[in-house]
């Protein structure tokens, strides 16, 4: 059986000719270009490079002697036909150093990957990946596709060794692209790419690609998709053609047009003064004063009856053990801002520098006196400022030589899944746990377990045993711990056990193995949570907070306290570094694709939900959009809070850094006020009416995803929520361009519009440059592109009725002289102070109420004795270097 496939090289087009026979189980196979040169010969199963001084025609005699009878003449026949059909037409490389030969510039890397000089098949540099842990470990690149652009060529060169498939065909040694619309979203599918297993030499793979009618990106991945091994990659090419098969200029960079923005004034902040801008009147001082948080009817109280709802942040790493100067200013900045929780995040990482243990070199037993008195100062400036702690306990611990726990060196960070079911890693958590909660606070003068500033904690962040991803890192002594673990269950049940490990067992999604991950993940929990309330913990208790939503991870965590779930919108990819890969797609186009609907399929009824992290993450250029749609569809779920990961810092930074860190992005900081009055008083109350998603618990659920059946936009019309035998609420019909929720408060639609019309908050967020849009009190018509206008009662009457309004208007920021790639997906340079902030040039014509004054507020949030006109109620802004307006209003005078 003959195969012909189309194929190029960066300089010609070839023709792949392949002979299977089916009795030898081999491929006879002959690539020739339009030039007659051949590259590469195949036989027997073995690769056979044509050496530099053979002749195309002796190449040819070669392989022809393989044929049999008339297979010859039809071969070259078919050769003729194919080498007159294709075009023999190349193009720039629209990749940014394909051949890695300027280092790792243009590219996102994983921390797997090196450009190495050995071995590069030409030039100095290839590149190499390699690891002995299954995972998404590949490289990429995206581009910018060109004006009329109809076809892309790939190719590239690559070699292997060792490479061992993964669970599925596809996961092997992978080069693919894929294409990208205007929003981000996927167009085209997955197109055929290369995977690559085994050892092999440096071949040259190549195809060609229609490009979909809707797509603007290209992106480029090479590296090993859930495989181990090693793959080295070298003259990685993207070439565009139109139609006429012309080749196209790629674009080779993108730089926006910042003429017109402002510098932020980043000088520190006076927080004795007061502000016009300052939600610490929402706090209660002392955090506390209520009595320990508790848990009644599914919803956060306190022991004196007092509801709550948290709005905060986490604090990460080294950066929670501030000196004390600092901690006062985070405090007292934090409490500005509306924020009554913080999250005490990774204190226990090897990579925190401090971290809670000093950063002693072979043991993780002992606390640090010096960073638990750094520690427990923070604690006490946020009780005096009326912020709440949640503390996390194992999270990235990287357990030492003297630790006492088996094959430590090769042992995961945070001890994923081995830590639900071994017991020396059992038993450290008690100590650890033990060593900190009944540490006695001297500035507090109180115990942590005995301190109701701590208003609660989870037992292990990001971790379950139904991650079959995480079983890849585990050492093999862990495997076989589990797998013995499952042959004692399976006999002291009576069942019989499947075939195969843990890991293959899970991947096939056996319902035995899945009811057993589910007892024993369960078990822990309830032993770690029974340690704790037996060394006075009073506060409610979590198990964990993984990304995956499978009904038996969900189920197990539901048999505890609260459930708490993580999200993120455009996560780097491949790193952290801003030359990074990211998506830079905007949330406010996607609402069905939303984090917010992932989140919401994961609440379960009768309980509380919190999201401990969240994030629109930087360098995504839209990221000022997510916090009032989070608070927003927060508040209209009724969930229980929002912690946005991550944040640092006492005062406006000079520039921004970190793709968490939204302490130092101030459009970012600016739009979480009118997130937070939303979110703390409100403003958006549940939908009268809930769908509830019905689910069992019998072994053929356990392993199915949470909420599979429920349409994403249902979440932005009505709360939802998942209840285990419940009776299965109808699904209602469900639109998918434009959501409306059930009390009409809220809206949302693809195009990326945002509208919020209740009666403290009204405005807009998104693409609504052009657009003239109607709140009940105002109307805005906004002449920049992307941002956002919202108004908010300041003295918590309607906005009908208020005598103070503050207007928010933020669109983007930018450090000076950042620089995009060409398809705006990576930085090239991430710039320099000041940060530039993009004026938001509106109107707001305000309906029913009169403004009598509008005070120009600078970025501390005080008035800066300047005003603005108002003509015919209509407030125009754009030039007045500020993100906050202060509006004082008295009702329309009657006609």
């Amino acid at each position: 059986m003959w195969k012909y496939t189309s194929c190029s090289s960066s300089s010609v087009h070839l023709v792949s000719i392949c002979r299977y026979s089916h009795s030898a189980r081999h491929d006879s196979c002959l690539c020739v270009p339009a030039s007659d040169m051949v590259l590469r010969f195949y036989a027997k199963g073995v690769r056979r490079s044509i050496l530099p001084q053979e002749s195309a025609s002796a190449s040819r005699n070669r392989f022809l002697k393989r044929l049999r009878g008339g297979e010859a003449m039809r071969l070259w026949i078919a050769l003729c036909v194919l080498a007159v059909a294709l075009p023999a037409a190349s193009a720039p490389n629209m990749l940014l150093n394909g051949g890695f030969e300027r280092g790792t510039t243009g590219w996102s890397l994983p921390g797997e990957a090196q450009v190495v000089s050995e071995g590069a098949r030409e030039g100095r540099n290839c590149l190499r990946i390699s690891t002995n842990s299954p995972g998404w470990t590949v490289a990429g690149q995206d581009c910018l596709l060109p004006r009329g652009a109809k076809r892309v060529r790939l190719s590239g060169w690559t070699r292997t060794q060792n490479v061992r498939m993964g669970a599925n065909p596809w996961e092997k040694a992978r080069l693919q692209i894929t294409f990208y619309n205007a929003n981000g979203e996927l167009v085209g599918g997955y197109p055929p790419g290369f995977d690559i297993d085994g050892t092999t030499e440096w071949t040259l793979y190549t195809r060609d690609y229609e490009v979909p009618a809707d797509a603007v990106r290209v992106s480029l991945i090479a590296g090993l998709h859930n495989a181990t091994g090693t793959a080295w990659f070298d003259d990685l090419r993207l070439e565009a053609f139109d139609m006429q098969n012309n080749p196209l200029q790629p674009i080779t960079e993108s730089q926006t047009d910042t003429r017109d923005w402002y510098p932020l004034d980043s000088s520190p902040d006076d927080y004795t003064k007061p502000a016009v801008v300052d939600l610490s009147r929402y706090l209660h001082r002392p955090a506390g004063k209520h009595g320990f948080v508790t848990v009644k009817g599914g919803k956060f109280v306190f022991q004196d009856g007092t509801p709550v709802r948290f709005w905060g942040v986490n604090i990460v790493a080294g950066n929670v053990f501030m000196d004390k100067t600092t901690a006062e200013r985070t405090a007292a900045r934090l409490a500005k801002f509306g924020c009554n929780m913080v999250r005490l995040h990774h204190m226990d990482a090897s990579w925190a520098q401090p971290n809670i243990f000093g950063n002693h070199p072979t043991s993780t037993l002992n606390l640090s006196p010096e960073m638990l008195d750094r520690l427990d100062y923070f604690i006490y400036q946020c009780k005096r400022h009326g912020i709440y702690i949640y503390m996390d306990l194992l999270v990235h611990r990287k357990f030492q030589r003297d630790d006492g726990v088996r094959d430590w060196e090769t042992l995961e960070n945070g001890a994923k899944i081995a830590a639900h079911y071994n017991r020396r890693l059992i038993e450290l958590q008690k100590k650890y746990a033990h060593d900190l909660l009944t540490h006695y606070n001297p500035y507090t003068k109180t115990r942590y377990v005995d301190e109701p500033t701590i208003a609660m904690m989870e037992i292990i962040n990001e971790s379950t045993l139904f991650w079959l991803g995480g079983y890849g890192a585990l050492p093999p002594s862990y495997i076989q711990e589990i797998n013995d673990l499952f042959t004692e269950w399976c006999s002291k049940k009576g069942v019989s056990r499947p075939q195969g490990s843990v890991p293959d067992l899970l991947r096939q999604k056996n319902s035995t193995v899945g009811r057993f991950l589910y007892e024993v993940q369960t078990a822990t929990y309830k032993e770690i949570h029974n340690y704790l309330r037996s060394i006075g913990v009073k506060v409610p208790i979590a198990g964990s907070n993984h990304w995956e939503n499978w009904i038996g991870d969900v189920l197990s965590n539901a048999q505890l306290d609260y459930i708490d779930r993580h999200a993120y919108w455009d996560h780097p990819q491949g790193g952290y570094s801003p030359t990074n890969r990211f998506n830079n797609s905007p949330m406010v186009k996607q609402p069905a694709g939303s984090t917010i609907t992932w989140m919401g399929r994961q609440q379960m009824e009768g309980m509380p939900f919190i999201v401990t992290e969240w994030n629109n993450c930087w360098m995504n250029e839209w990221i000022s959009e997510a916090p009032l749609l989070m608070a927003s569809y927060g508040s209209m779920q009724d969930w229980d809070g929002l912690l946005q990961f991550d944040y640092s810092g006492g005062d406006w930074a000079p520039r921004m850094e970190g793709s968490f860190n939204v302490g130092n992005k101030p459009h970012v900081m600016a739009a979480r006020v009118p997130a937070a009055l939303v979110f703390l008083r409100n403003d958006v109350p549940p939908t009268g009416k809930s769908y509830i998603y019905s689910f069992k618990d019998a072994d053929d659920w356990l392993l199915r995803p949470m909420g599979d059946t429920v349409p994403g936009g249902l979440m932005l019309m009505q709360r939802v929520a998942c209840q285990k035998d419940a009776p299965q609420t109808p699904v209602p019909d469900v639109p998918t361009d434009n959501f409306t929720s059930q009390h009409g408060l809220l809206r949302w639609s693809r195009e990326g519009v945002f509208l919020i019309n209740a009666p403290r908050t009204q405005g807009a967020v998104g693409f609504i440059g052009g657009k003239a849009l109607d709140c009940q009190n105002a109307r805005i018509e906004a002449q920049t592109p992307f941002c956002q206008v919202v108004l908010s009662s300041l003295d918590d009457q309607p906005i009908a009725h208020s005598k103070r309004l503050l207007l928010t208007a933020v669109a983007r920021a930018e450090n000076s002289g950042q620089m995009y790639n060409p398809s705006r997906t990576s930085l090239l340079d991430e710039g320099k102070p000041p940060i530039l902030l993009e004026p938001v040039r509106a109107t707001v014509t305000l309906k029913g109420i009169r403004a009598t004054k509008v005070h120009i507020l600078d970025h501390h949030g005080r008035r800066t004795g300047k005003t603005l006109p108002v003509t015919g109620g209509k407030i125009t802004i754009g030039n007045e270097k500020t993100f906050w307006y202060e509006v004082e209003v008295a009702p329309a005078t009657a006609k």
